[in-house]
């Protein structure tokens, strides 16, 4: 990244780029920028791999929006950040990310959720949830065991917000029920 003095200067001869030679602009960006590009995005994503695809990414969509860049509304730096880590924390969101970092079976979360080495079996926590009704335990399964929130789930899968609340609610109840049947 430019030095404090230097700043304005490359950014002002960036910005006649952008409407003049928008290949110059975008050598410029990245001879100057890419590393606070990167920086910010391997934050967000914590994966060198991911993280220069993003990087890669931003310049496409920095390449595509430069028209839409507004001096008046902050500096090119903050515009070229905001981004980058945009693009990350898109990615994070995204179901990819979820797939990515979810991909270990229903027992190995649960068996390291609650701290236990042995197989969940043995404590029978699956055969409890496998004993729901599919549309209780595959609610169950996409909030606590793939992360999605309940928001999520209604605009991936077109439930109403309130039908998710209350079946995840029901969901509850009967393992609640089922297990004082077990205690008891």
């Amino acid at each position: 990244m430019p030095m404090k003095g230097e700043k304005n200067e490359i950014e002002s001869i960036i910005l006649t780029y952008f409407k003049s030679d928008r290949q110059q602009a975008i050598s410029l960006i990245y001879k100057n920028y890419s590393d606070a590009l990167y920086s910010i995005i391997f934050r967000v994503v914590q994966s060198e791999e991911v993280a220069k695809d993003l990087l890669q990414d931003s310049f496409v969509k920095i390449w595509k929006s430069m028209d839409q860049y507004d001096s008046s509304k902050g500096r090119l730096y903050t515009w070229l950040l905001n981004i980058a880590r945009n693009s990350a924390i898109d990615f994070v969101r995204s179901k990819r990310a979820k797939n990515n970092k979810y991909t270990q079976t229903i027992d190995e979360k649960v068996t390291k959720n609650l701290g236990v080495h042995s197989s969940v079996d043995h404590i029978g926590v699956s055969d409890l949830i496998n004993s729901l009704d599919e549309k209780y335990r595959n609610l169950l399964d996409l909030v606590y065991f793939q992360g999605y929130t309940q928001r999520e789930i209604e605009k991936e899968f077109g439930i109403p917000i309130g039908t998710v609340k209350t079946r995840i609610r029901k969901a509850i109840i009967q393992l609640r029920m089922k297990t004082k049947l077990i205690k008891s």
